[in-house]
């Protein structure tokens, strides 16, 4: 029976795998195991790598066969796109972090991705497409215990709408090959939703839009040394030269933006809408 039991469960995968109980049944002069499955989910923080995709069609999030082991990256999870994975949301997802590396592909469609801890990438091909990424700290993750998430890499990535989640810190600073500020690129919004960004503002296109949706005091997600001097033309989209200058900027009915005592200049290359108090 022990045999039986380890061949059983040698099947199955390491990391997020079913394992059987058993039972004993007599039936006359003969006598059979029954085996149960249950599943066991993996631990919080483990990494789950793409599968290899040279097929040029991008393997489906939810598809067991799009990743090592058959294991589908859940809330908490540490997930890896290196080169030749080419992997495409097909649902809304949350994650605990997203590593990407030698034109690793993700395509997210139009669909939520929410990352509690960080974002990298180094050389992976982030495609923001419609899509919203939503940093949020305050879920429950063991890998990481500060609110502050970083979006990091040598590859600057670019999103479509982009929130900040309450008790949330974004930080979106420099490594090796990428300047400061340039590793975040916002296509259309940045919401702040009762979270802030504390280091490096993004880079906003042209006609991008940045939303305060909560009591806040104006911070790094708004600010720049000098006057913009135009735009850049990134993948047919233009971007304020400026990093920190968003296109328009609302401030939503029933928040409150604070300008403190700053005597920081701020800029926005569109409408500044206040439906709340700014």
């Amino acid at each position: 029976m022990s045999h039986l039991m380890n061949t059983l469960e040698s099947c199955c995968a390491p990391l997020r795998k079913s394992v059987f109980s058993a039972a004993i049944l007599v039936c006359g002069t003969f006598t059979f195991l029954v085996a149960t499955p249950k599943t066991v989910l993996a631990q919080p923080g483990t990494t789950i790598t793409a599968v290899e995709n040279t097929s040029g069609t991008s393997s489906l999030w939810s598809a067991t066969t799009s990743w090592v082991d058959g294991v589908v990256p859940v809330a908490g999870d540490n997930v890896f796109i290196p080169l030749n994975r080419d992997v495409a949301l097909d649902g809304d997802v949350e994650v605990g972090s997203i590593q990407m590396s030698g034109f690793g592909k993700l395509w997210l469609g139009s669909h939520t991705l929410t990352i509690t801890n960080s974002l990298e990438n180094n050389s992976g091909v982030f495609a923001q497409q419609t899509s919203t990424v939503i940093l949020n700290s305050t879920v429950a993750d063991p890998s990481n215990p500060s609110p502050e998430q970083t979006v990091r890499g040598t590859t600057p990535t670019y999103f479509y709408n982009l929130e900040v989640a309450t008790g949330s810190f974004a930080d979106f600073g420099a490594d090796p090959g990428v300047g400061a500020g340039t590793h975040c690129f916002v296509d259309n919004e940045l919401k702040l939703d009762g979270g802030s960004v504390v280091v490096n503002p993004p880079t906003y296109a042209a006609n991008s839009t940045l939303v305060y949706s909560d009591d806040y005091t104006i911070g790094t997600e708004w600010i720049h040394s000098v006057t913009s001097t135009g735009t850049n033309t990134v993948s047919g989209i233009s971007y304020n030269n400026e990093k920190g200058i968003p296109g328009n900027v609302i401030v939503a009915t029933g928040a409150t933006l604070d300008f403190g005592s700053s005597a920081v200049s701020r800029e926005c290359t569109g409408d500044l809408t206040v439906n709340g108090t700014g």
